[in-house]
């Protein structure tokens, strides 16, 4: 006997089926979405990971300064106390310098400031002497001689015409009456520098101004007006060609 499907037969294999493909849609896109929380959960957990390792190394970083910046400030050494104004010894800075050294030390320094070639003239010994004397005693003008002599020795040529007014002004400083007549120290000096720049190819000639000289506004220098010498505060420097150089401070009346 041969049966018949009918429209209704099918009707409730579809209804069936139906369901059962619904629910297999809904598992497959629930272990879809399970597998993708899955994921998600390892990413998160990757990032709170790779952020738990950097606060780690930043308070690793940040422990050294912590320290340094809690740690007490170390107070400077107090300074050493010196001595007493009134128990500094009172001697001129060069005495200062030679003070305690041995039986040659005024040699050496005679030697320092004048050089060889005038140290080496002992009928000048005493005149030496006497300027070395008071500039260790803090005479300022003795103190400008020296230095001024000491400075030209260490110059360059082009520097020792200016240097030689300097002198002169220092010189009469220390001596100012020695411009009445011959000096032996002031004239040895005179010849010294006059070979030097020589040597060094600037041949200035020393020109000396006597009290009672008439002034003379080309090579005189006076701060007020006046015909005659009266005292002397330099000496005229000349060029080679005789022309002058620097002028003489005088005083005049």
């Amino acid at each position: 006997m041969t049966t018949f499907s009918t429209d209704d037969d099918d009707y409730e294999a579809a209804a069936d089926k139906s369901p059962r493909q619904t629910l297999d849609r809904l598992r497959d896109r629930l272990s879809e979405q399970e597998a993708q929380s899955a994921e998600l959960f390892a990413s998160i957990r990757d990032d709170i990971t790779q952020l738990a390792h950097q606060l780690k190394q930043a308070e690793r970083d940040v422990a050294p300064q912590q320290v340094a910046v809690e740690a007490p400030v170390r107070q400077p050494p107090p300074l050493p106390v010196g001595r007493p104004v009134g128990m500094v010894p009172n001697v001129s800075p060069v005495e200062f310098l030679v003070s305690g050294a041995d039986a040659d030390a005024s040699a050496d320094l005679e030697l320092l400031t004048f050089g060889p070639e005038l140290s080496a003239n002992g009928s000048l010994a005493d005149e030496r002497e006497d300027l070395l004397t008071d500039a260790m005693n803090g005479e300022p003008a003795a103190l400008s001689l020296c230095g001024a002599i000491m400075l030209f020795r260490g110059a360059t040529g082009e520097r020792l015409p200016l240097l030689l007014k300097d002198i002169g002004e220092a010189w009469y400083g220390w001596r100012p009456t020695t411009a009445d007549g011959p000096d032996d120290l002031r004239d040895e000096l005179c010849g010294w520098l006059q070979r030097k720049c020589a040597e060094a190819g600037v041949p200035n000639v020393i020109e000396l101004v006597r009290p009672g000289d008439r002034f003379d506004s080309k090579r005189h220098h006076a701060r007020q007006p006046g015909v005659e010498v009266v005292d002397v505060g330099g000496w005229v420097v000349l060029r080679d060609n005789g022309k002058v150089y620097t002028k003489a401070a005088v005083t005049v009346r």
